[in-house]
């Protein structure tokens, strides 16, 4: 556990770094065509009648393409390149926890309403792509996989073009049956970003 806060606290502080010259490219206005975001993502077992334990830190840069801009609704395009550090146990009686990453790629969509006043927007957010483990607990075969990811948030602008959101949903790994075993991993998950306007 504590290897993997380490781990997830020293790639969030690149992260951080790198943020600084997004914003100098920032525009005003929600609607722009382009934006990238910066977030972290925590998941666990919560509220999930499993049995296993899988925790993952997911370090993502999202790229958004808008696809329909309504004065109090949108549609953009995601893309969603991510990498994670993982604890595991390979079975319910293993004591020790294991480490692994994850490398993915998710192709997907964000739909977002105004909600309440202008700077405020709940989203919806639907994503799946490839997926690389480099370990994974017996129930699921390791390399090649799948993440699909749900997510329902807020994002709040905080100023003309930089954004906060936050968000929680669920997230599958599997392998479509390509390989065995391929029992799946699901995966309570909590969000937390920055967007930037960069057009």
């Amino acid at each position: 556990m504590l290897l993997t806060i380490c781990a997830s606290v020293r790639i969030l502080y690149i992260f951080l770094f790198l943020i600084g010259p997004f914003i100098l490219l920032a525009q005003d206005d929600w609607q722009k065509k382009h934006k990238i975001a910066f977030s972290y993502t925590y998941g666990n077992q919560l509220l999930l009648d499993v049995s296993y334990r899988y925790q993952i830190s997911l370090f993502n840069l999202n790229y958004y393409r808008k696809l329909v801009a309504k004065k109090k609704w949108g549609v953009d395009l995601m893309l969603n390149p991510h990498f994670g550090v993982t604890e595991f146990y390979l079975d319910n009686d293993d004591p020790i926890a294991r480490i692994g990453n994850e490398l993915g790629l998710n192709i997907g969509a964000i739909i977002h309403h105004k909600f309440l006043w202008d700077e405020l927007r709940m989203y919806c957010q639907l994503s799946l792509g490839p997926h690389y483990l480099s370990n994974a607990p017996l129930r699921q075969n390791t390399g090649f996989i799948f993440s699909d990811n749900a997510s329902l948030g807020l994002i709040a602008k905080v100023e003309s073009s930089a954004f906060i959101f936050i968000g929680a949903g669920i997230r599958h790994l599997s392998n479509a049956n390509l390989s065995s075993p391929n029992r799946g991993i699901n995966n309570t998950i909590f969000q937390l970003g920055c967007m930037f306007n960069v057009n």
